[in-house]
């Protein structure tokens, strides 16, 4: 990052559990001899730990939703038409339409927009554009007001607005936004930076009304790069997206700890370090969101365990250490003692001792010594 995350125009909940039942180690319930009490006390378990990781805003292909008046299935057929009808001047073929195309625009979106920076998209260079018409009615229904070249082509700077109510300012051609662009929907989403036949495609940003943001580099309508997200639960990412997922490194800032390191798929994944508000840290591998490899975790009140992980849990070889000098080291599985390892403690003389036993599920079974 808990979050919510939206694709265009939804914020898909995505709840990934760090269940880390990092349970306190117990040892023998029965000790046969005094000194044995020494060993070692229970402490409080430590909490569950849960981490939800939000997916980009997702701007999944635009062609879904701002491609649908612009494709080549609505507009280009159109085009083809006129060139064999001979028809080089729009007005001939699609209706006129009186005043100004804002006029056509609804209230929800006319609000909108007046609380967006004002958005002027420039010329190419070489632009052939020869037409500047009112509003035309297209036949899907789609209202265009602006230039054309004498072809009969959507080309240059101009306006659409959709059956569906959505703005659509920048510049085109062949009936597609190819530059500068942005795209406005009544339900509040705005896509906004360089557009290549009618799909985001180079630097560009996507919004929404409630503050969730995301900006970076996109190719064919997904984020693939560098970039950013941000949500209104105050939830952050900065880092690498490939094919519109966390993909690579990046930094996500949670209402409860931060995570730095590497994701795979929009999970954490490979290196990195969690650090929680609470004073924690884990820093070491992970896997599909889980700790699971070789890692370090340290307690905010001293303890520290270093060793193998495995879903979460201390499972393999490693070594526990606490603030008073006790220490344990050898095997473990499902986050508790299991198998042979060493035990340091202080014995009733306060004298620390090592001694080699063997351990079943948490409970020492005997010493070899």
């Amino acid at each position: 990052m808990g979050c919510k995350n939206a694709c265009l125009n939804t914020r898909n909940e995505e709840k990934t559990s760090l269940d880390t039942n990092l349970n306190e180690i117990g040892l023998a319930k029965e000790k046969p001899k005094i000194e044995l009490q020494a060993e070692s006390q229970v402490l409080t378990p430590q909490p569950e730990i849960q981490v939800e990781i939000p997916d980009p805003i997702n701007p999944i292909p635009i062609q879904s939703v701002a491609r649908g008046f612009l494709s080549r299935k609505e507009i280009k057929p159109l085009i083809t038409e006129l060139r064999e009808q001979r028809q080089n001047d729009p007005i001939n073929h699609y209706e006129p339409l009186k005043g100004s195309i804002n006029d056509l625009l609804s209230t929800d979106l006319i609000r909108l927009e007046e609380d967006l920076p004002s958005f002027e998209a420039e010329r190419a260079e070489h632009d052939i554009s020869v037409l500047l018409r009112s509003p035309l009615k297209l036949d899907n229904g789609t209202i265009y007001s602006g230039e054309w070249d004498k072809s009969g082509n959507i080309h240059g700077i101009g306006i659409m607005v959709t059956p569906t109510g959505s703005k659509i300012a920048g510049y085109f051609k062949d009936g597609e936004l190819n530059g500068q662009g942005r795209k406005v929907e009544p339900e509040g989403l705005i896509f906004q930076g360089d557009f290549k036949d009618g799909t985001l495609q180079g630097e560009g940003k996507v919004f929404r009304k409630d503050g969730a943001l995301f900006e970076g580099t996109f190719k064919a309508g997904q984020v693939d790069g560098l970039g950013k997200e941000e949500w209104p639960d105050g939830v952050k990412y900065d880092g690498e997206y490939k094919d519109g997922m966390k993909h690579g490194e990046g930094k996500l800032m949670l209402n409860y700890g931060i995570y730095e390191g590497t994701f795979r798929k929009n999970r954490m994944h490979g290196r990195g370090c969690f650090r929680w508000d609470n004073g924690n840290v884990y820093d070491g591998e992970w896997k599909d969101n889980l700790m699971n490899g070789h890692g370090t975790f340290k307690w905010s009140d001293g303890r520290v365990y270093e060793g193998d992980w495995k879903k979460d849990s201390r499972h393999g070889k490693g070594v526990m250490k606490w603030s008073d000098g006790k220490e344990y080291s050898g095997e473990w599985i499902d986050g508790k003692y299991h198998g042979t390892g060493y035990l340091t403690f202080k014995n009733p003389r306060g004298k620390f001792i090592t001694k080699q036993g063997e351990w079943s599920d948490g409970v020492r079974i005997r010493w070899f010594d």
